[in-house]
């Protein structure tokens, strides 16, 4: 659907695959929420009752799980072809970033993400953007690899970090 790009692609027909978790005692329930496989760990940390270690990135799928909560979820997504593409979904809207062009689908009606809206909704594009830009300093303040390490964080950069529910 998107050319030569399914190894490193962060378009849908790559990342986009079935989840399944299923805690004893809670009955099975299916979910369209889109989420990360870095949650997986918390999660499993969550069933088995252990005490989460600190610096622990992600968060427990289990509000979802048990349905105590359906929070309007944001996904992220990274790959180094093409010099970087970045992606965020947020309710149903896929944002890609690759350089500085940037693509909009709307993954309900669009499931394989073949039809770019971001001219139609440059708003959208404007708010999956900044999630985008806000995740990306994170990532760059956060990372264990010296060299992906490129900012800290100042006190308008952790505010809004904190406004977004990136950190608490």
């Amino acid at each position: 659907e998107h050319g030569d790009l399914i190894n490193n692609s962060i378009y849908p027909a790559v990342i986009r695959v079935p989840l399944m978790i299923r805690k004893p005692g809670v009955p099975a329930r299916a979910f369209d929420t889109v989420v990360e496989t870095l949650d997986l760990m918390p999660t499993v940390i969550d069933i088995v009752g252990a005490i989460t270690p600190d610096g622990l990135q992600g968060s427990s799928l289990m509000p979802i799980i048990e349905g105590a909560s359906n929070p309007p979820y944001i996904a992220f997504s990274e790959s180094d072809l093409d010099g970087g593409m970045i992606s965020v979904v947020m309710n149903g809207m896929q944002l890609v970033s690759i350089g500085e062009q940037k693509s909009l689908f709307d993954l309900n009606a669009d499931p394989m993400a073949l039809t770019d809206l971001a001219a139609e909704f440059p708003e959208r594009v404007e708010v999956l953007s900044e999630h985008m830009g806000a995740w990306s300093k994170m990532v760059a303040a956060t990372s264990l690899d010296p060299e992906r390490r490129t900012e800290d964080l100042d006190d308008d950069t952790l505010d809004q970090l904190r406004s977004l529910g990136y950190i608490q």
